[in-house]
């Protein structure tokens, strides 16, 4: 992952490096320019010298104040003892204040001196520039810096700024009702994980809402036919006196109620958080069979068959009671659809790491198209409608299964529906751990 406080290291970093490169440059441009040619000064000091003996100090201090102007500095020539030539005043100060090197002028030219000694040492000319601020060489200094700092923080905003504004739209509109609503991005550091997080959280709370919301319509729905039978069948026992016909219509209407309030608490339990389950070692050819004997005698009521085949030792992790539930829904909802004197197969294999649980019924099944929507809350297809089921059974099933990262399907087998239902095994120890496990001794 791409860490954001590299990236910035990385930038900044770059920037010092140009910064640095691009002063070194102008640098060494400005200390290689004509007005530091020792030669061209080694030549106006002797030219100076020649006017004093010549034709005096008069004549060589107006070469002297040409030369100032043209130079913007105090230039003098001095005797040995740091005597000026020109009005005899003692400036041997300025012979031990020759130039040391280059200096940076962080605010222009900053001021310099400059010692020229003749050969012999009896004179000196001294060139000390004036203190003076210089704009084209300050701005040809710190240009670089300057530059670079502003591309940085122009790269630094765009980069940073954009998807994290990106991320508050997203953020925003979700609030605002927008279930929909993503960042989607393709970054890989710290904001693209958060983005990722944000769209993981919206998708889970998306689904969780439409489920609600779907639910609360579909108990709404279920809930007014049966209050309404009994709000019927109350008046009609309260005209006519009671009569059987109708005490049995409030017991049916009441208990079909009763059903629907505990399976919806089923399917509420199951919506938990997965870290909530029970979870342990689970041995599923137990679980099948005891299932399998708890319903024939629903079976034997329609005079079918349940028919089970499995392999051994079929070992699972996961909540017993969930699971159980869940395949037992699968289990009654194909006994209560099979044609009489017909069988029920059952079948149990572990395939590719998974324990695969099928149920087939001989019955009529289900349109092509409905299929994938038989795991939905009270989804029944109107053919099968009736007193019986609300609808919740395969709900709760898909449920269960995929809180044990399993999955669930049906199709249509011809005849029947067949319900397949695929678990990850428990992990095997592996071959070292194996190995170095006790081995017990032969009875």
């Amino acid at each position: 992952m791409t860490s954001i406080f590299r990236t910035i290291f990385v930038r900044f970093l770059v920037m010092l490096v140009l910064s640095f490169i691009g002063t070194f440059v102008t640098r060494s441009v400005i200390t290689r320019s004509p007005g530091l040619d020792a030669a061209l000064l080694e030549s106006q000091k002797q030219h100076a010298l020649d006017l004093y003996r010549a034709r005096g100090p008069e004549e060589m201090a107006s070469f002297l104040a040409r030369l100032s102007s043209a130079q913007r500095a105090d230039v003098y020539l001095l005797n040995s003892g740091g005597r000026d030539l020109v009005d005899g005043t003692e400036r041997s100060v300025l012979l031990h204040q020759g130039d040391s090197g280059f200096q940076i002028p962080y605010l222009g030219r900053t001021a310099q001196t400059r010692v020229i000694s003749s050969g012999d040492k009896q004179y000196s000319m001294v060139i000390r520039t004036r203190r003076q601020f210089n704009f084209r060489e300050f701005a040809s200094y710190y240009v670089w810096t300057f530059a670079s700092i502003l591309v940085l923080s122009w790269w630094l905003a765009i980069d940073l700024g954009s998807p994290l504004r990106k991320l508050r739209l997203a953020v925003d509109e979700f609030g605002a009702g927008n279930l929909s609503s993503r960042a989607r991005t393709t970054r890989n550091d710290e904001i693209g994980k958060l983005a990722a997080s944000f769209d993981n959280m919206a998708d889970r709370i998306e689904n969780l809402l439409t489920s609600e919301r779907r639910l609360m319509q579909d108990v709404s729905h279920e809930l007014r036919s049966p209050l309404a039978r009994l709000s019927c069948a109350i008046e009609i026992a309260r005209n006519r006196g009671h009569n059987d016909e109708t005490i049995q219509r409030i017991h049916n209407e009441s208990y079909r109620l009763n059903a629907l309030v505990n399976q919806l608490l089923e399917v509420v339990s199951a919506e938990g958080d997965s870290s909530t389950l029970r979870s342990g070692p689970i041995i599923l050819n137990d679980l099948i069979r005891t299932l399998a004997d708890d319903c024939q005698i629903e079976a034997d009521a329609k005079r079918c068959t349940i028919v089970l085949s499995e392999d051994t030792d079929v070992e699972i992790d996961g909540d017993f009671e969930l699971l159980r539930r869940g395949c037992e829904n699968v289990l009654r909802n194909a006994i209560r659809y099979a044609p009489e004197n017909s069988s029920i197969e059952v079948t149990l294999k572990t395939i590719d790491e998974h324990a695969r649980l099928k149920v087939r019924d001989h019955g009529h099944g289900f349109p092509e198209e409905l299929l994938a929507e038989i795991f939905k809350p009270f989804f029944r297809v109107e053919s099968h409608r009736g007193a019986e089921g609300v609808g919740l059974g395969l709900a709760l099933t898909e449920r269960a299964i995929h809180l044990h990262h399993g999955n669930v399907s049906a199709r249509n087998a011809s005849p029947g529906l067949e319900v397949t239902i695929d678990i990850p095994l428990k992990p095997r120890p592996s071959s070292d751990s194996t190995a170095a496990s006790p081995v017990s001794g032969s009875v």
